[in-house]
């Protein structure tokens, strides 16, 4: 989702991004990896952590780049 932690955008729609997110990785086999795009300029931002966070209980293989 580019531009998760940028969007402008009440918390209600955030929290609801956020379980979209959560019921999409859960129980996904086929899905190899993930990978997070960290924007160079800013490095990792809270919201970064918090889908990486997302990732590790979902059990999804990830990598940031």
């Amino acid at each position: 989702m580019p531009g998760y932690g940028y969007a402008r955008a009440s918390k209600a729609e955030v929290k609801g991004w956020t379980r979209l997110i959560q019921d999409y990785l859960k129980g996904r086999r086929e899905l190899k990896r993930v990978f997070l795009l960290i924007d160079a300029r800013h490095g990792l931002k809270d919201s970064d952590r918090e889908i990486m966070t997302l990732m590790d209980e979902a059990a999804v293989s990830y990598q940031g780049c």
